[in-house]
């Protein structure tokens, strides 16, 4: 890929990021309540054989950005767990960085499946990898010593799970980079070329 090619790459993707999150305002009336219907609908019912019951709910007085509270809430006794969760950092994000990398492709001199369908198989991944983010933050919870510790890995798992959390619920910049994958896996092949225009007529061969 030439150069031009990969600076107008880049503007056109600056020009959408920014675009996406200038958007939130549009967003924070819809995105949270699909960020908590993931939670509810795939990370919720997993922890179901446990003693905790858990729910994503909207949590209108958060802590700086949080807009969603994930409730861990024993069956057995009255203790429980709050975690507040924003749902731009740790959805919104992510799914806008990678939708504005697809969005900037340039079109392909070979055919393959259009932009569409990698902007939505990409989200479909960037979600399943929100639930495995939010999953992992209560498996956490539920691993601490403070509160009811429903789960009790040992010494040894709870550093291991408390390393998982650090990597994948708490560093942004491994979600940002998992966006990037994603992006490189759907949309970039070896030796691709962006397709050339049409050469203009008369001209000398």
């Amino acid at each position: 890929m030439s150069t031009r090619r990969v600076g107008s790459f880049v503007l056109r993707f600056l020009a959408l990021d920014a675009a996406l999150l200038l958007a939130w305002p549009l967003a924070d009336g819809v995105y949270p309540a699909l960020f908590r219907g993931v939670g509810n609908a795939c990370v919720a019912p997993l922890f179901a054989a446990t003693d905790a019951d858990v729910s994503f709910d909207a949590f209108a007085r958060g802590p700086e950005t949080a807009d969603t509270k994930i409730l861990i809430a024993s069956r057995t006794t009255e203790r429980g767990r709050i975690i507040p969760v924003s749902s731009r950092l740790k959805g919104y994000l992510p799914a806008a960085l990678l939708a504005s990398l697809v969005l900037a492709m340039p079109r392909p001199a070979r055919p393959r499946p259009g932009r569409g369908r990698a902007l939505l198989l990409g989200l479909l991944l960037v979600h399943g990898f929100l639930a495995l983010r939010m999953a992992v933050a209560v498996v956490h919870a539920l691993s601490l010593p403070e509160g009811y510790a429903i789960l009790r890995p040992g010494p040894v798992g709870h550093e291991l799970i408390r390393a998982a959390w650090l990597l994948l619920y708490k560093s942004a910049g491994f979600a940002w980079g998992v966006s990037v994958v994603l992006w490189l896996l759907l949309c970039v092949r070896v030796g691709d070329e962006p397709a050339h225009e049409a050469p203009v007529s008369g001209a000398t061969r």
